[in-house]
């Protein structure tokens, strides 16, 4: 998506452009009806797309993850600009790298320090079953706290504003 941005080929809002819309100096395969474009067709026996549907459900998925971030940042009393590192954990997120995390708007640009951890919540069970680390995860619950997105006013005006790319 951060390649597609950069090239033009959609916008900052999500749309994927028009094929007179984008000034690229080639369009292989690209969509006139402007519903979806190739990423990969070179040497494949099947092109890799992404539609309009796929562009929103990125947005939605990002937007409600920054605007997670930033009440979770308020609730502790941190500015984005206080972080220090970041860890991303998840198969979607080890595909991808920092530039591309924060050209699509998922990572605060003045995050410098992004760290994969893998599948986290496979190796986070695997401790819990084995005992090792048992009684830093009961403290580390015991300090966690519950902290509802649902209705708050300040998520709802973050994932507005989270939106665009």
């Amino acid at each position: 998506m951060h390649r597609l941005i950069n090239a033009g080929v959609i916008d900052k809002s999500g749309r994927i452009l028009d094929r007179d819309e984008v000034r690229l100096t080639s369009r292989p395969g690209y969509s006139p009806e402007r519903t979806e474009t190739p990423l990969s067709s070179q040497g494949r026996p099947k092109e890799v797309r992404i539609n309009q549907p796929d562009v929103r459900a990125l947005q939605t998925a990002k937007s409600a993850t920054r605007a997670g971030m930033a009440v979770l940042l308020e609730k502790a009393g941190i500015s984005p600009g206080e972080v220090e590192r970041v860890y991303v954990a998840g198969a979607f997120g080890a595909h991808l790298s920092p530039a591309a995390l924060k050209g699509i708007g998922l990572l605060d640009e003045r995050w410098d320090e992004v760290r994969y951890v893998g599948d986290a919540a496979l190796e986070g069970a695997a401790l819990a079953l084995s005992g090792r680390k048992k009684e830093e995860a009961e403290e580390l619950a015991e300090s966690a706290r519950y902290v509802p997105l649902s209705g708050s006013p300040r998520f709802e005006r973050e994932f507005i504003r989270n939106m665009g790319f």
